[in-house]
């Protein structure tokens, strides 16, 4: 397939509204033809960042996003429920108040071993 009729094609593909047979040639040339695949990735940009173009809701892009995750044959990604993040922030917060507590009692009064070294010593002639 050629450049030019690959060209012509981008936006089809782009919309996925070509049918099976002209989407795998113009996938096969797209991967053997940087140019071609320059001029996907600008359109793609163009499209998908158009300013004056309006905004999906959130829902379409939620039937979006789920929809490339059954092509892809990934899992949807698993979402907190309302009760699972406080939980955990609060977890976290425990294991800090627990590891801080803890160096308390092992070393008190002890200096961080960086802050402690050899003693200082004036020289006689020094001053």
């Amino acid at each position: 397939m050629s450049c030019e009729r690959i060209q012509v094609e981008l936006v089809g593909y782009h919309f996925g509204v070509i049918d099976d047979g002209l989407r795998l040639q113009i996938e096969e040339h797209l991967a053997g033809c940087p140019g071609c695949l320059r001029s996907f990735f600008d359109l793609k940009r163009d499209v998908e960042t158009a300013e004056s173009a309006p905004r999906p809701s959130p829902a379409v892009l939620d039937r979006l996003r789920a929809s490339a995750a059954r092509e892809l044959g990934v899992g949807e990604p698993e979402r907190w429920s309302w009760w699972e993040r406080p939980l955990a922030f609060g977890f976290g917060g425990l294991m800090v108040l627990v590891a801080m507590i803890a160096v308390t009692v092992v070393a008190p009064g002890t200096p961080p071993r960086g802050l402690v070294g050899p003693p200082i010593t004036s020289s006689p002639g020094a001053r």
